[in-house]
């Protein structure tokens, strides 16, 4: 009965990278404090493979921005990221604080792969594309040799 009720037992959860610093690491201490008896087995992947295994039963739960809409998923927001562009300390906007997208006319950007993470990488061309600027981008070259984590 306490397996049943989600008292004991196993849980598979697949991640995205984003999530390892802060949304995992809670997570697994609020399931801990909860339900002691619960196990949480652990898999970094990228969205697609999130997907994927989410649809065949290789996970029970997966953490992630942009999984997509499918009538078999319940969604819970656990909390709200904003975008953010991170420059060398030697960039001219470091010390700024802030600067407009606009500003970076001109710029590469340097993201995910569309294969990787496509509503990810869908979302940040529309918004480079809104502001009429134009801007460079090209693929993160560690994104397309980082291994899955297991844990």
């Amino acid at each position: 009965m306490r397996a049943e009720h989600g008292e004991l037992g196993a849980v598979r959860v697949g991640y995205i990278l984003s999530a390892a610093y802060d949304t995992m690491p809670r997570l697994i201490r609020a399931v801990a404090k909860e339900h002691p008896d619960v196990q949480v087995v652990l898999r970094e992947s990228w969205t697609p493979d999130l997907d994927a295994a989410l649809q065949n039963g290789d996970f029970d739960v997966a953490i992630s921005h942009t999984l997509p809409d499918r009538p078999e998923y319940r969604r819970r927001p656990l909390r709200r990221e904003n975008f953010v562009a991170v420059v060398d300390i030697n960039h001219p906007f470091a010390q700024r604080g802030s600067a407009s997208l606009e500003e970076f006319e001109g710029q590469t950007f340097c993201f995910y792969s569309r294969a990787n993470a496509p509503a990810h990488h869908d979302k940040l061309t529309t918004m480079l594309a809104r502001t009429g600027k134009a801007f460079a981008f090209r693929e993160d070259p560690a994104s397309a040799r980082r291994p899955p984590r297991s844990s």
